[in-house]
């Protein structure tokens, strides 16, 4: 977990701007089970971060208390035991999109 950071809401369309008390940047799956489970147990409101590419004000919302960034989970790869591609939810579309053509 850290502080609010001008870092960690680096946005593609800065039209909203929270100020929850804790950003959770998260890099695997055991880390967002752990912070949902932290910002649930504390009894605040949560708000999930993916690619910061949304123009709502859904995460930036200013009843928005705590957020999970998943940003650094941004890998694309192929997944042999499901056969079929993977994009986390931290990747951009327009980086994704670039990248394949």
């Amino acid at each position: 977990m850290i502080r609010f950071t001008r870092f960690a809401f680096t946005r593609v369309q800065p039209t909203f701007v929270g100020t929850p008390d804790s950003v959770f940047v998260v890099d695997d799956t055991d880390q967002v089970v752990n912070a949902v489970d932290a910002v649930v147990a504390s009894g605040k409101k949560l708000a999930v971060r993916s690619g910061g590419h949304c123009v709502e004000g859904f995460v930036d919302d200013p009843a928005v208390q705590c957020v999970i960034d998943l940003g650094q989970m941004d890998s694309v790869y192929y997944d042999r035991h499901r056969r079929a591609f993977a994009v986390e939810a931290g990747r951009r579309s327009v980086v994704c999109t670039k990248r394949w053509i």
